[in-house]
């Protein structure tokens, strides 16, 4: 998942009456800075959350790594940012798309999606491994609290075509599948339509959601708004298969300036990835620093653990001063020190005030010439 639009946040209250008692509580704290920070979507519930609740996020291995839109804060339980004012989810399982990405899912995108080889895939798993234990805890030391990481592709690439459609296609119909909005506007589209094997994603990852569920006791699963289709398929299979209801949560779509979704296949992206060998922390400190105001504050919300009146500041800075690009500076250090470390940081804004001083020189001699 990645985004930011306009979010559609759900009031504690109404939330609480669905929940329950024991879920209104866990929900407080889970709305609380989400609500703020306007990254709910749309909200899902079951019965009242467990104090131990743990929750699936899903990565797709469609890139060699992965870019900007991973990392969100405003999303991420088990963060080493100890200094957080976030929620606290006792367990997460982040599921890469081994299984999924042979696949590729279809939701909301105008063409197929290149398909991979299991080869790729296995190198970009091992990619988001080592990445995600900057954000998340995968080691022994965090106890109970340990952070997952599985691939779909353990349990996808191994069950029979017959059973998975017998244990899981039976309780679905064609008429739901072809009405969830994500598939819509590619059924009406004669020049590309809609291949089986893209129309078969949405059980697949219903199908995560519920080896999940029965496997590590998860009960929430997140993701970006153009999953919500998807979401909500797992919580009925899960509830049809178990008999127990489960949760879903959709964060909206982060949008550039124009409208365009930031995303690894949008076309006209600029591609700012996580791995230093690919975006240097220079080059992601110039490319955060260049954002554009509009942008700037939504950024802001979604990608650092800066509190409340702190980025209420920074907005009213980037409206009266605009030229001092106060918020543009706190959110590339905010996100560098996460990404690459607070060293890495501070060498990039040195680095790029230097050049900065070298480019005004120049252009001063120049005029003077001139």
């Amino acid at each position: 998942g990645s985004g930011a639009g306009s979010a559609i946040a759900l009031t504690s209250g109404s939330a609480a009456d669905r929940l329950g008692l024991g879920g209104a509580t866990i929900w407080r704290e889970i709305h609380s800075p989400f609500s703020w920070r306007s990254t709910v979507n749309e909200y899902l519930s079951g019965p009242p959350l467990a104090e131990t609740t743990s929750l699936p996020l899903g990565l797709k291995d469609t890139g060699s790594l992965e870019r900007m839109t991973m990392p969100r804060p405003s999303g991420s339980p088990n963060t080493r940012n100890s200094g957080s004012n976030m929620p606290s989810i006792s367990k997460s399982s982040t599921i890469a798309g081994g299984g999924t990405g042979l696949v590729g899912d279809p939701s909301f995108k105008a063409v197929e999606r290149p398909l991979l080889t299991p080869e790729q895939l296995a190198v970009n798993v091992e990619g988001i491994r080592e990445q995600l234990g900057r954000f998340l805890d995968f080691t022994s030391g965090a106890g109970k609290s340990r952070a997952l990481l599985l691939n779909n592709a353990d349990w996808l690439t191994t069950v029979p075509l017959t059973d998975f459609l017998r244990d899981v296609g039976k309780h679905f119909t064609v008429n739901q599948m072809i009405a969830k909005e994500s598939v819509k506007s590619r059924l009406d589209r004669d020049d590309v339509g809609l291949s089986f094997t893209e129309f078969s994603y949405m059980l697949l990852q219903a199908y995560d959601f519920l080896r999940l569920n029965v496997d590590h006791d998860c009960t929430l699963q997140l993701g970006g708004s153009d999953q919500w289709g998807n979401i909500t398929m797992g919580t009925e299979l899960v509830r049809k298969v178990t008999g127990h209801s489960a949760h879903g949560l959709t964060s909206p779509l982060l949008l550039r300036a124009d409208g365009q979704k930031f995303g690894k296949s949008e076309g006209g992206n600029e591609r700012v990835w996580l791995d230093a060998s690919l975006t240097s922390p220079f080059e992601f400190h110039q490319y955060l620093l260049n954002s554009d105001d509009a942008t700037t504050p939504a950024l802001l919300r979604f990608f650092t653990f800066l509190d409340h009146e702190t980025i209420r500041e920074l907005d009213e800075a980037t409206r009266t001063k605009p030229r001092e690009r106060r918020a543009q500076r706190a959110l590339a250090n905010a996100v560098v020190s996460l990404v690459h470390g607070e060293g890495a940081a501070r060498s990039a804004e040195r680095a790029g005030e230097v050049f900065q001083q070298v480019y005004n020189r120049t252009i001063s001699v120049t005029r003077a010439r001139n």
